[in-house]
């Protein structure tokens, strides 16, 4: 039984997204390649700053994002100990191209989701890099849960207030749900 809650309509949300790549970090470095002070954990990747070039940096392989568009990064980054000046900084380069910087953070914890420029929609090569650009072992710069989706051309539109299969259902990931109570047995009774 379908209720009108007065909150958005579920039935013209957006399109459905499609995860392009993800790297949780189980096994280490997984899917991504690392240089400088680099240490993995149970939390994540841990990049340490140095005095010097061994700041720890992470870089994926190349990623296909061929008839994705509307791509959004999402990842779980910390920081801990950054002084002015220094930061955690997430970057995409597309095609072999220049790092362009999605964000640079000196006091960051939690989730965090942001859209890619237009450019990595549609490409044989896109890649994600973590760095810490910080002058101390002590000062660091954590990377977890990293998720590339975007919409697959073609893909129907999401919505319509069905809710994900329940293989899907992950408890880290909200869903919006309408749960109605005015219905059933003893309810709604015109005496």
């Amino acid at each position: 039984l379908l209720h009108d809650t007065g909150g958005p309509d579920v039935s013209a949300s957006a399109p459905a997204q499609t995860v392009v790549y993800e790297e949780r970090f189980t096994s280490g470095l997984g899917q991504f390649a690392g240089t400088g002070s680099v240490y993995t954990s149970s939390s994540g990747i841990r990049l340490a700053g140095s005095i010097g070039s061994g700041k720890g940096v992470i870089t994926s392989g190349p990623i296909v994002t061929t008839n994705v568009s509307k791509l959004t990064l999402t990842f779980t980054r910390s920081t801990s100990g950054l002084d002015v000046g220094e930061a955690g900084v997430a970057s995409v380069s597309v095609n072999g191209g220049a790092y362009t910087t999605l964000e640079s953070t000196r006091t960051a914890s939690g989730s965090t989701s942001i859209a890619l420029p237009d450019s990595a929609s549609n490409q044989a090569d896109v890649r994600l890099r973590f760095a810490v650009s910080a002058s101390s072992a002590l000062e660091s710069y954590t990377v977890d849960e990293v998720v590339l989706s975007g919409q697959r051309a073609g893909d129907p539109p999401g919505g319509g207030g069905s809710l994900p299969p329940g293989s899907s259902v992950d408890a880290g990931r909200p869903f919006a749900t309408t749960a109605t109570t005015s219905a059933g047995p003893g309810r709604n009774k015109t005496d």
